[in-house]
């Protein structure tokens, strides 16, 4: 099966509620493919969703099997639609004038507020006055992407549509390619033009930072996957040695995870490892970051966590697994071996490192020869 969004668009459920969501071309081939579909996401008939937050809406069968749909949410009120703010970098009050008479004059109704510089953006996103910015690409203190960039670092949840006087193509493509929802030029710009571009870039932006999302996530667990782990994880290893912070590794290897696809099946495999998965979210805490590295192994990095709390913590995850482990039958054991290796800011070890550290510690408890709770980095 093969992801390949579309564009957003309405649907009307059976209970005559309005819908945004996108479709993607995901073939569901038979029922066979049914589990394989439920974890990638993908709704089968008569299931429901719950992306963007929107829980309990109901897929209408049409859309399912021969085609995903995903939500992105459901379609706000009319009031809520009238309540978009837009934030409009502009040094042009002639143009400034055109795009305010334009977006006020809609059925959406917006409220734009107007700067010349992108330095005057600050107040106003730090505020979270904003859900939309268009940007004009020559400005007093900013020319080309420079200001794109500066507003992408600020308020990367903020989806930015660019507005330029000039027809360049080049640069519409590198601007696309950085994230901007969309590239109108302002002496081709009419009224259904840039109300239809407003009315549709939140409900884009959602599904393409969805898609961001996802190519972080492990499908099976929801848990990071291992490049989501290492972007993660080294950003934070990075703030924990500038500001001489400790952290924790905490390694895992589910034990006999062979045996148990073997005798019971790759399903009942597939159950213990979302177990482990939902034992480590419970056992950490919010600001920690988990992952799935590989098939039967998870990693947790406890941020600014010190050595005297691992006990703690392992006592914590084995606790979570006990509980996780009593759902299934007698005869499926439901274990994991543990390493542990610290983050010591003063020697600031690698992510690779710690990894390599904690690994080792694993095979000591894997051999029941443990000795440390506290891992030993390779000399």
């Amino acid at each position: 099966m093969c992801d390949r969004p579309g564009e957003p668009t309405e649907i009307h459920g059976p209970d005559g509620s309005t819908f945004i969501g996108c479709r993607f071309s995901a073939i569901v081939e038979d029922t066979a493919d049914e589990s394989a579909a439920r974890a990638r996401g993908v709704p089968l008939k008569g299931s429901t969703s719950t992306r963007g937050g929107d829980s309990g809406a109901v897929v209408p069968p049409c859309l399912c099997h021969s085609e995903s749909f995903r939500l992105i949410g459901r379609r706000r009120d009319p009031a809520a639609v009238m309540s978009t703010r837009v934030l409009h970098v502009e040094d042009s009050p002639a143009d400034a004038a055109l795009v305010e008479s334009i977006l006020t004059g809609s059925e959406r109704s917006c409220t734009v507020t107007c700067v010349q510089h992108i330095a005057d953006t600050v107040p106003i996103l730090d505020a979270g006055k904003a859900d939309l910015i268009l940007l004009d690409l020559r400005l007093p203190d900013s020319v080309g992407l420079e200001g794109f960039h500066r507003l992408r670092a600020q308020a990367p949840e903020i989806p930015i549509i660019v507005l330029s006087g000039e027809s360049d193509i080049e640069m519409a493509r590198e601007a696309l390619r950085n994230g901007a929802l969309d590239y109108l030029v302002k002496g081709q710009l009419d009224g259904n033009l840039l109300d239809h571009a407003v009315c549709f870039a939140a409900e884009r932006h959602a599904l393409q930072r969805e898609l961001e999302e996802r190519s972080l996530r492990d499908p099976l667990t929801g848990l990071y996957n291992r490049r989501g782990f290492r972007l993660l994880a080294d950003q934070s290893l990075r703030l924990a040695k500038r500001n001489g912070r400790e952290s924790v590794l905490l390694l895992a290897d589910v034990d006999k995870l062979k045996a148990i696809n073997d005798a019971h099946g790759h399903p009942e495999g597939d159950r213990a490892l979302c177990a482990v998965a939902r034992a480590f979210d419970a056992a950490v805490r919010d600001s920690d970051i988990v992952a799935r590295l590989s098939g039967d192994e998870f990693v947790a990095l406890a941020v600014e966590a010190r050595p005297p709390g691992i006990p703690s913590l392992v006592a914590r995850l084995r606790e979570r697994l006990a509980e996780e482990g009593a759902r299934f039958r007698k005869s499926v054991e439901l274990s994991v071996s543990i390493g542990i290796a610290p983050f010591d800011p003063k020697a600031a070890p690698s992510l690779d490192q710690l990894i390599e550290a904690a690994d080792l510690d694993m095979y000591r408890d894997k051999a029941g020869g443990r000795c440390t709770e506290q891992g030993r980095l390779p000399g």
